[in-house]
């Protein structure tokens, strides 16, 4: 066997076989010309195992987070790899490695990459993205993975979770919070109220979220006027 076909074989094993219902030889072969344009200096060489020729690692190790369960009742997990996003696709035929995919499929995202079955190291990509890294979604999606894994962990109530594992909160991660419109209004007996009552905004380094029923405002207003407010410190002060 020649030098160029050995190496040829020794590429095929490394990085195993796709199954043919999720991506072409066509598309493993685009995969891998992209993956070998990328710049050197993303990458560390290191002896590949069972193998006679150098393989290239990326450098970082991505870290997987739970998003909840799917139909079969078991945990679904996203992998986070360097500002990026990734659902599971499929494991290649040999079983040996897992093809992830960028869940920013509404954008036409077609970036993916391989990590190993065992010890979720990236062996292979990721190809490039058509959109930029999010730097603060690693971080909502390893909050939530921590708020998650508790509550299937521990008996604590909603509020004890959320007060430890909120308490480390990012500031970045805070500013960038945008309110669900299904949390800025609140309905009680048919009537929809509003429930948001204040937001000092995104560029507010110290934000404020005021969350209320607005008819009790209206309610305390009304309560306090007139100086009511006086009766009630004395009422409270006295001796």
């Amino acid at each position: 066997m020649d030098e160029e076909s050995e190496a040829s074989e020794i590429s095929d094993v490394s990085y195993g076989a796709v199954s043919d219902d999720f991506f072409s030889d066509e598309e493993e072969e685009q995969m891998r010309a992209e993956i070998s344009q990328e710049p050197i200096d993303n990458f560390v060489e290191r002896p590949a195992e069972n193998s006679r020729e150098p393989s290239m690692e990326i450098v970082e190790q991505p870290r997987l987070v739970m998003t909840g369960k799917c139909k079969a009742d078991k945990p679904r997990f996203k992998l986070i790899f360097q500002n990026y996003l990734y659902w599971k696709g499929k494991e290649t035929k040999d079983k040996s490695k897992i093809i992830w995919r960028c869940v920013k499929k509404e954008v036409g995202c077609k970036g993916y990459l391989h990590t190993d079955n065992t010890n979720v190291k990236v062996v292979l990509g990721p190809t490039p993205h058509n959109h930029s890294g999010e730097s603060m979604a690693p971080a909502q999606a390893i909050l939530r993975h921590a708020i998650k894994r508790r509550a299937l962990d521990t008996i604590e109530t909603p509020g004890q979770i959320l007060n430890q594992e909120c308490g480390g909160i990012p500031v970045q991660l805070q500013m960038d919070f945008v309110v669900p419109d299904a949390y800025k209004t609140c309905n009680f007996a048919g009537n929809t109220e509003l429930f948001l009552l204040a937001d000092s905004g995104l560029d507010d380094t110290s934000r404020v979220l005021l969350f209320g029923r607005e008819s009790h405002r209206e309610l305390l207003l009304q309560l306090f006027k007139n100086s009511a407010h006086i009766k009630f410190l004395k009422q409270y002060t006295s001796s």
